[in-house]
């Protein structure tokens, strides 16, 4: 169990770099390493195990969707011919609600359903005027007028 969870740490860290030079895939096996090192030292101190209620299917179905979404619209932008990607930075209506497990958790995957699709960048939250500036490609409309999202 322990090898797939280095692994998984490994992979994610990958991910993040973007390439896969031999420098990144070193680092990618001492991160997943030092990730998993930590995850069990944290484990072992922990006083109560972290269990956050929140209904994951539901909210991961809305990131994975978002995702295939704004892929195919990115690509559909991208591809037409004569057209240069220029971007527009756009405010996406936000209510970042309260300071709970379940507001954080919502907060949070909003934010990387926004920043995981290629159409679009969360630059800096803004939760004064409650809104998200967001950087897309193809600047239509925000990708959702409810201010609290995802459910």
């Amino acid at each position: 169990m322990a090898s797939v969870r280095w692994l998984a740490f490994a992979a994610l860290y990958l991910v993040f770099a973007g390439q896969l030079s031999t420098g990144e895939l070193v680092a990618a096996a001492v991160i997943g390493l030092l990730t998993l090192l930590f995850a069990r030292i944290l484990a072992r101190i922990a006083t109560h195990p972290l269990r956050l209620r929140a209904p994951w299917p539901q909210l991961l179905r809305g990131v994975l969707a978002s995702l295939a979404q704004e892929t195919g619209r990115a690509a559909a932008w991208l591809l037409r011919p004569g057209r240069l990607p220029e971007g527009a930075v756009l405010p996406q209506p936000f209510a970042p609600g309260g300071e709970g497990p379940a507001d954080t958790v919502r907060r949070g995957l909003a934010l990387l359903s926004l920043s995981v699709s290629p159409n679009g960048l969360v630059l800096a939250p803004d939760y004064v005027t409650e809104t998200l500036p967001l950087h897309r490609l193809d600047a239509g409309q925000p990708v959702s007028s409810e201010r609290c999202w995802p459910p």
